[in-house]
């Protein structure tokens, strides 16, 4: 069971991460949906939208539903966010 906080650590983790910073995931928009389109609906009635913010702690199984783009791929986008100025 991975869940995004898993994948976030790994990408901190790698050269290009420490650089990001703050960031989030998001599904991406596809041709022919909109964003905030309900794509999945997780665990606890939590539901997954496109283009919007994902939760850490969703497990990756549960973004995705089973199902990936129509070539097999299952994509996420990396969003850098704020970061909070001292």
């Amino acid at each position: 069971m991975e869940v995004l906080q898993d994948l976030r650590m790994q990408v901190q983790e790698s050269p290009f991460g420490y650089w990001l910073g703050p960031f989030s995931f998001r599904l991406p928009v596809s041709k022919g949906a909109t964003r905030g389109d309900v794509v999945n609906k997780g665990r606890e009635a939590l539901e997954i939208k496109l283009g919007e913010k994902l939760s850490d702690f969703i497990e990756v199984g549960e973004v995705f539903g089973g199902e990936g783009r129509e070539d097999g791929e299952k994509v996420l986008e990396v969003v850098r966010g704020e970061s909070n100025r001292i």
